[in-house]
C-alpha cells in the first residue's frame, strides 16, 4: 500500500523542481530592468 505512493513521489518530486527553475514573464522582466537600473546608477525611494 506504501509503495505505490513512494514510486509516485519519487517520480513527481522531480518534475516539479524542474517547473520551478523557469522563470514566468513578468520574473524574466523584472530581472531584465533591475540589472538595466543598477547599470544606470537607479535606486528606488
Amino acid at each position: 500500500m506504501l509503495k505505490p505512493f513512494l514510486v509516485a513521489a519519487c517520480f513527481a518530486l522531480p518534475l516539479t523542481a524542474l517547473a520551478q527553475d523557469k522563470m514566468s514573464a513578468q520574473q524574466s522582466k523584472m530581472a531584465t530592468c533591475n540589472k538595466e537600473a543598477a547599470g544606470k546608477n537607479l535606486k528606488g525611494d
